[in-house]
């Protein structure tokens, strides 16, 4: 009798396992997905991916920055801040200088710059600064702190990464930051530089945008900062960097004297480089050069874009592409 209700009760428990789950939905308790960690503005056209598991937090502080999300880990006191300000630099150069004050004022040690960009989206441009950064706690006592940001130099716009970490957790969190640091995208216009290669001179103290389909080449005589020739030849573009002591006037003057009546001096003062310039034709031989110039703080920066008369057309596209993406540093 005791061996049938053993199997009895063998029986009911197989029943009860291969019964149908009920087709209501999970149990009340079972654990929800964790939050996906990404940021999206629509406004500003832009995503970021964030850090997974972190505390996600809403925006917050003031001052020349806004900030857009932050992500915090209590535990290596960590956090990750995503920000955005209207673009004040001229240049990609300039906003380098820029950073090497801010981190110079900010109290930071042994900062170590370089050059990024993008991954997605626009690519912009960007400088990557690490640092250390001593920190005094309401308690007095001195932490130490790795910074590591990455500043994206837009059009209108500049997007930064800011990451800060205990020095002593640094080493465990490094890879999670600089994927952080590389996972935001814009697809603004509005912040588009202009497609093609970013170049920037620091003999000559300027940054343009490299027209596609050319190549920069080192200068073949003196006088020349650099030239800009495409791959099957014709049109090309030559920039002229130095030291000047007076002002646009007194320079095309000097251009008037040097290429005499085959120079033609364009009718306005031409809105280029960021400023106030200078523009002028020369037609000589069967070619055709496009000249626009600038003086700031005796130093004067000239690009001449040179071809075949013939293709006029094809010289006054590339100059006005070329002179868009061109900012002379005043440092």
């Amino acid at each position: 009798m005791r061996s049938l209700f053993c199997l009895l009760a063998v029986a009911a428990v197989v029943a009860a396992q291969d019964k149908e789950p009920d087709k209501k939905g999970p149990a009340k308790n079972a654990k929800k997905a964790p939050a996906s960690p990404a940021y999206k503005n629509n406004d500003l056209k832009l995503k970021f991916s964030g850090v997974y598991g972190w505390e996600k937090k809403a925006a917050g502080g003031s001052g020349a920055w806004t900030e857009l999300v932050r992500y915090t880990f209590e535990q290596f006191g960590a956090r990750v801040v995503l920000l955005v300000r209207d673009n004040p630099h001229g240049s990609f150069p300039e906003l380098r200088s820029a950073l090497e004050a801010e981190f110079k004022a900010g109290g930071h040690r042994e900062a170590q710059f370089r050059e990024a960009s993008m991954k997605r989206g626009l690519k912009l441009p960007a400088i990557e600064v690490e640092a250390l950064r001593t920190v005094e706690t309401p308690e007095g006592k001195k932490r130490e702190f790795v910074v590591m940001t990455r500043t994206y130099f837009g059009k209108s716009r500049l997007f930064r990464v800011s990451c800060n970490v205990r020095r002593a957790r640094a080493k465990r969190v490094r890879d999670l930051l600089q994927s952080a640091m590389a996972g935001l995208e814009v697809t603004s216009e509005d912040e588009k530089i202009l497609r093609g290669q970013l170049f920037q001179s620091n003999r000559g103290r300027y940054s343009c945008v490299v027209p596609e389909g050319f190549t920069p080449v080192l200068p073949a005589r003196p006088g020349y900062d650099m030239r800009f020739a495409p791959r099957r030849g014709g049109v090309s573009v030559i920039v002229f960097a130095y030291i000047f002591e007076g002002d646009n006037a007194d320079h095309l003057d000097e251009l008037i004297d040097f290429y005499g009546e085959d120079f033609k001096v364009g009718k306005e003062a031409a809105k280029t480089m960021g400023g106030t310039g200078f523009s002028g034709t020369v037609k000589r031989k069967g070619a055709v050069t496009r000249i626009a110039g600038r003086v700031v703080k005796n130093r004067v920066w000239r690009v001449h874009t040179a071809g075949p008369e013939s293709r006029q057309k094809d010289v006054d596209r590339v100059h006005a592409e070329f002179l868009k993406g061109f900012r002379p540093s005043s440092r």
